[in-house]
C-alpha cells in the first residue's frame, strides 16, 4: 500500500488497487463476520383492512373446490359462483 501513496505512474497506482483487491476478496472470504457485506433484515407483519378482505375473497375462492383427500388419487369437485353467493 505505501506504492499507492508515493505513486508517480498510473501503472504503480493499478498494482496497489489491484493488490488492494485481492487482499479485500481474502479477508471478506476468511473473516466475513469483520470484513464482509453486512445485511439487516427486519420482518415485520401488518394486518389492515384490505389484507382481511382478501383472506375472506380467497377463503371464498377456496370454498370454489371440494378436494376429497384419498391414498390413490384426488377428486376436484367444482362449485357454481351461484351457489357461493348464496351462502353469503
Amino acid at each position: 500500500m505505501k506504492e499507492a501513496k508515493n505513486a508517480d505512474s498510473p501503472l504503480a497506482l493499478a498494482c496497489a488497487r489491484e493488490e488492494f483487491r485481492a487482499w479485500s476478496w481474502i479477508a471478506e472470504r476468511r473473516e466475513a463476520r469483520l470484513y464482509g457485506p453486512q445485511i439487516a433484515v427486519k420482518n415485520e407483519v401488518v394486518i389492515v383492512d384490505r389484507d382481511v378482505g382478501l383472506l375472506a375473497s380467497a377463503h371464498d375462492l377456496l370454498r370454489l373446490f371440494h378436494v376429497e383427500p384419498s391414498s390413490e388419487t384426488v377428486t376436484v369437485e367444482a362449485i357454481p359462483v351461484a351457489a357461493i353467493e348464496e351462502k353469503r
